[in-house]
């Protein structure tokens, strides 16, 4: 009884503070509209992109990186777009792209709806993308009040994180966008299962950057770390959560590995998500005192963060790139774009067959799938790969190729132009 008094108060509560949200509105509605009465109308090939960025350099992640080589693509093919992204610490000249003075994610949101308003009421704008489901709600309100679509890019995890409330409210915004561009067949059919519409879905697969040479100079702290590797380098890449499947890596398969391969090492590039809204874990620690207590830390490194030419220098020098992810209830990997940056070195990757990895890893061309968490069979099968080198190397060239000719950022790039010249003519 009492907890259904509590639910009884809550509801009621919600009820008015919407009943009061909608009167709001209505009054800003009205607000901008007349002010617009006054715009002169433009052309709609003259009209410009709004990029709404919580998730943007310097913050790192895959999310991250599409959006700012989306950015780049899209000023690159001459596209009128401004951008609006989160706070940065180390202010740099970024022609286009507006930051609150100050951190924080409320900041952040508050700043973003006025500036866009700013940029809307003054430039003739045809669409609104947000290449991260933070930045929906401030999307879909001004999209209703500047009659303007906005298009969401979908990720997996924004789908899957649990919480009824986080559920109800992102399939809202799926639902109610003009367009959303997947990473994956995977994250399609999560979308699908939520009722967003199969005609406003396309899948886009993350972009690749081509690097023109490796770097003269290798970044000091990595030559160190090559230098006393003599053996098979297997390598894992990308911010330190629990999904990545590490220490269960460590603890399952390294002994097995090392005892066949006692000169192998296992170099894990990447740092604690500390900047992540979605992962809250401080890994990096428990998995270095994991690692001496296994009597393998002569076998297993930590890098930490690293410079993207010291990540291109330690991926030239890997022999096999592992991705053991673990299923984890509301948290997914949308694609593993580190496979394809692996592939662009000739790296081959032995990962597990679930979320978007499939569509990362060509099975038995650029990579090996394994079931997740049959630890036996992933030691099997990166001991397999180990021991034929030229299967190993023709697999990592059929990566490299792979890679180059259907992932390079310059046709990804045209893709996602082409899918919002598609959205912004349906108004």
């Amino acid at each position: 009884m009492i907890s259904y008094g509590y639910e009884t108060a809550i509801g009621r509560c919600l009820g008015i503070y919407k009943a009061w949200l909608a009167f709001r509105l209505r009054v800003l509605y009205v607000q901008v509209n007349m002010t617009e009465m006054n715009q002169t109308e433009t052309s709609h090939s003259d009209k410009g992109i709004l990029m709404l960025c919580w998730n943007f350099p310097p913050a790192v992640g895959g999310i991250e990186a599409v959006a700012f080589h989306l950015w780049e693509e899209l000023r690159h093919h001459d596209c009128a777009v401004e951008g609006i992204a989160r706070h940065s610490s180390t202010p740099a000249s970024e022609e286009g792209i507006s930051r609150p003075e100050k951190a924080g994610l409320v900041t952040y949101l508050g700043f973003s709806f006025f500036a866009a308003r700013r940029i809307l009421k003054k430039k003739s704008t045809r669409l609104i993308v947000c290449p991260g489901i933070v930045d929906a709600p401030v999307a879909w309100l001004l999209s209703k009040w500047y009659k303007v679509p906005f298009v969401l890019l979908a990720h997996g995890t924004d789908i899957m994180r649990e919480g009824s409330v986080y559920r109800k409210v992102t399939r809202f915004f799926f639902r109610a966008a003009e367009g959303v561009a997947v990473n994956s067949q995977n994250t399609r059919e999560l979308l699908e299962a939520i009722g967003v519409d199969p005609q406003r879905i396309r899948i886009i697969h993350p972009g690749v950057c081509i690097p023109e040479a490796q770097p003269e100079t290798i970044p000091p702290e990595i030559e160190s770390l090559l230098a006393k590797k003599n053996g098979p380098i297997l390598m894992t890449v990308g911010r330190v959560i629990r999904r990545k499947g590490i220490g269960e890596f460590i603890k399952h398969v390294m002994p097995a590995l090392v005892e066949k391969n006692p000169d192998l090492h296992y170099v894990v590039v990447g740092a604690d998500a500390s900047d992540s809204l979605a992962h809250h874990e401080k890994l990096l620690d428990q998995l270095q005192a994991q690692t001496r207590e296994l009597g393998l830390d002569g076998n297993v490194s930590f890098t930490g963060k690293v410079s993207d030419a010291a990540l291109q220098t330690l991926l030239s020098k890997a022999d096999l790139l592992v991705f053991p992810v673990i299923p984890i209830p509301g948290d997914v990997e949308g694609f593993g774009i580190v496979v394809l940056e692996g592939a662009v070195q000739g790296v081959p990757a032995v990962a597990s067959r679930i979320g978007g990895i499939p569509d990362a890893v060509e099975e038995g061309q650029s990579g090996l799938l394994v079931e997740p968490e049959n630890w036996t069979e992933m030691t099997q099968t990166v001991q397999e790969l180990i021991s034929d080198p030229e299967k190993r190397i023709e697999m990592g060239r059929r990566a490299a190729e792979r890679a180059k000719n259907e992932f390079r950022w310059e046709a990804i790039g045209r893709k996602y132009i082409r899918f919002f010249e598609d959205c912004s003519s349906h108004d």
